[in-house]
């Protein structure tokens, strides 16, 4: 399945729900959470969790780029 085809199907469920997909707000929430994520891994006393903390910085920037096509304007910014 390709990033594109992750998008759309994640939109399209969103607007099931009635959800209007906003770009900007898609990715203010995601850079949100990738600035939480290792907090609360780090928290918990579960160190299983402790090993996603590195890959958070590998996955962020492709969710980054993924999100940036939402509105079909790239924004390089991101």
């Amino acid at each position: 399945m390709t990033p594109a085809e992750i998008k759309k199907m994640i939109v399209e469920e969103l607007k099931k729900e009635g959800i209007v997909v906003a770009e900007e707000a898609a990715v203010g929430a995601a850079k949100a959470l990738f600035k939480v994520l290792p907090k609360v891994f780090a928290a918990t006393e579960n160190k299983v969790d402790d090993l996603v903390i590195p890959l958070l910085g590998v996955v962020q920037p492709k969710v980054l780029e993924m999100l940036d096509k939402i509105d079909g304007i790239d924004d390089p910014t991101r």
